[in-house]
């Protein structure tokens, strides 16, 4: 019954804005017909009425492809270096439901250093981390979350909602975790994969006090050209709070999005 729904409010859609475009394609071809203008007059209106109507079933596609039940409307991640090689990483994220029942939001990095890894912490009501229980020498406890790990270091926490979001609900998801790389192996870039279509998404380096890089570059990373980054103006660097930050707007589903400093 939704599906019918949805269905006729798509062919309202398109019988209000699209059936115009017919009517007026089809006079303009009437006019032009028994000439050669008709061939003029079909070459140049064709793409843009069928463009016209790409547009208007955009949404409708979209949706039907979309493979999670949920949608990002922003997402900010924060990377703060700290003093004696420690790090901390904040994941700020609001969701909008798309399906009911919506119980459990993934998170994932991948973190180029060597050391101690905190467990997250999250700071919303009605939220707790899901992963693995690990059992500390004795198989009767005492168990700790551990993360799941897979080839490259990905790393991922689940965020469970107790109770459940309902569909066209608005959720947000405050998370942190800190690192300490001991050995100093830590690389000097931080980056964002989209996997899923969101309207703003914001990246931020904190930088420690003592250290002023002396170059700030934001680049983006097509999943054609996976080993090809492409620099993108838009990346602002404040020397006295020692934050970068790099603002896009409606990011490209399937791409990486970077700020490397040095």
């Amino acid at each position: 019954m939704e599906v019918l729904k949805k269905l006729q409010k798509y062919i309202e859609a398109i019988n209000t804005y699209y059936a115009f475009a017919l009517l007026a394609y089809a006079v303009a071809l009437f006019i032009a017909s028994d000439s050669t203008l008709f061939i003029w007059v079909l070459l140049c209106l064709t793409p843009l009425l069928a463009g016209w109507g790409g547009y208007l079933m955009r949404a409708f596609i979209e949706q039907r492809v979309q493979r999670h039940g949920f949608r990002i409307l922003s997402d900010r991640m924060s990377y703060e270096i700290g003093e004696d090689h420690t790090y901390t990483l904040r994941y700020h994220t609001q969701l909008l439901a798309k399906s009911d029942h919506l119980m459990v939001y993934p998170i994932c990095y991948q973190w180029s250093g060597q050391g101690s890894e905190g467990t997250p912490r999250l700071a919303n009501e009605g939220q707790q981390l899901l992963a693995p229980l690990a059992a500390a020498h004795h198989r009767t406890g005492p168990f700790q979350p551990i993360t799941v790990s897979t080839e490259g270091n990905w790393h991922y926490w689940f965020v469970a909602f107790n109770p459940p979001v309902h569909k066209g609900k608005e959720v947000e998801i405050s998370y942190s975790q800190d690192f300490q790389d001991k050995r100093n192996t830590a690389r000097p870039y931080v980056y964002y994969f989209v996997r899923t279509s969101m309207k703003t998404l914001e990246l931020n380096v904190k930088f420690p006090a003592g250290f002023r890089p002396t170059s700030v570059t934001s680049s983006f990373v097509k999943p054609s050209d996976p080993n090809r980054p492409f620099l993108k103006p838009g990346v602002v660097y404040d020397a006295d709070k020692q934050w970068a930050t790099w603002t896009i707007q409606n990011p490209k589903r399937g791409h990486y999005y970077r700020i490397d400093w040095q």
